[in-house]
């Protein structure tokens, strides 16, 4: 059986013209888990975190295109996606799993 076409992301997985952002993010799954974290706070998790979101990060979690997303991260911060945000800055996001294909990275 050949897998080959699940080494691709699809659309919503795909960081597009953002690929470049993820050179030298970790290749280890807990590392790279920790940048995903330092990036991302889940939309219902946030309280538990003392952030309450605006109306603006309330809508970031219905955003489901990587592209996008990593746009959004990078107008508001341009640092790389290695370093992390502050817990009140990071882009509110609906669960991780559905989003992030590492296959995508390095």
């Amino acid at each position: 059986m050949n897998f080959d076409r699940y080494r691709r992301p699809i659309a919503m997985s795909d960081p597009g013209r953002h690929a470049a952002l993820f050179d030298g993010l970790p290749r280890d799954t807990g590392a790279l888990a920790a940048t995903v974290q330092g990036l991302l706070i889940h939309q219902h998790i946030a309280p538990a975190y003392g952030v309450t979101l605006s109306r603006d990060q309330q809508a970031q979690s219905h955003v489901r295109a990587v592209e996008k997303i990593l746009g959004d991260i990078v107008t508001r911060d341009g640092r790389p996606l290695s370093a992390a945000r502050a817990t009140n800055e990071r882009q509110a996001s609906a669960p991780i799993s559905k989003k992030v294909n590492t296959s995508t990275i390095g």
